[in-house]
């Protein structure tokens, strides 16, 4: 597991401080409390003062497996991964290390967008929908665990009726949707996901991975 200096969530914002982040949590000091070699990138002002590293594969060897989120952690604020990103993923997998993505996002949308992202090939495992999914194409694996009833979703939305927000549920690379407003169009403009406008009631009659909620910031 690598640890780096973390950044704001969802690519706002300016890192202050000395936290780091290591596999997904933010930590002031991450040697001392986990023991894990902290490797921060080069262009931060730890730099100089760290002792050299010994190599990859002496002191990352008992590493399987590396899971990394997407939004504020795996793109860059411009919703892209960056190529040292890219670059370093590979450098796992020639070690044999496997590289997974743990996303909320629903797991078909996240395999259509390898391709932009210029990831097709390096992902191993897929878990979507905040756990709900998993797919491993390479073991022919592709399951759905817990799915939400769909009265739990209609009292979600009910208490959810006194914001300015729309019910969104992913499900197989489509956003479904009681109604399309601008709101709708941004998330599924930037997620690169098409929606579809549905009669919320009929859809709900059978249950579903997720429920989420887009609206205007105040």
């Amino acid at each position: 597991m690598i640890c780096a200096p973390v950044r704001s969530p969802f690519g706002f914002g300016h890192h202050k401080g000395a936290r780091h982040l290591c596999g997904g949590f933010c930590f002031d000091s991450p040697r001392l409390r986990l023991g894990i070699p902290c490797t921060p990138f080069a262009n931060t002002p730890h730099t100089a003062a760290q002792p050299r590293k010994a190599p990859m594969d002496t002191t990352f060897s008992h590493i399987k497996a590396v899971f990394c989120d997407i939004d504020g952690t795996l793109l860059t604020s411009q919703h892209t991964v960056s190529p040292r990103t890219v670059a370093a993923i590979r450098a796992l997998r020639e070690r044999g290390v496997l590289f997974g993505l743990c996303t909320g996002r629903d797991a078909h949308a996240t395999e259509a967008m390898y391709e932009l992202w210029g990831i097709e090939g390096l992902v191993d495992v897929l878990v979507g929908c905040g756990g709900a999914e998993v797919i491993d194409r390479a073991h022919d694996i592709n399951e759905l665990s817990y799915p939400l009833p769909g009265e739990t979703i209609a009292r979600i939305c009910k208490h959810m009726a006194d914001l300015p927000a729309t019910p969104v549920c992913p499900r197989d690379g489509v956003f479904y949707v009681p109604e399309s407003n601008a709101c709708v169009e941004h998330l599924s403009r930037v997620d690169g996901v098409p929606y579809q406008v549905v009669d919320f009631a009929e859809f709900l009659r059978e249950p579903q991975p997720k429920v989420m909620f887009t609206m205007a910031p105040r």
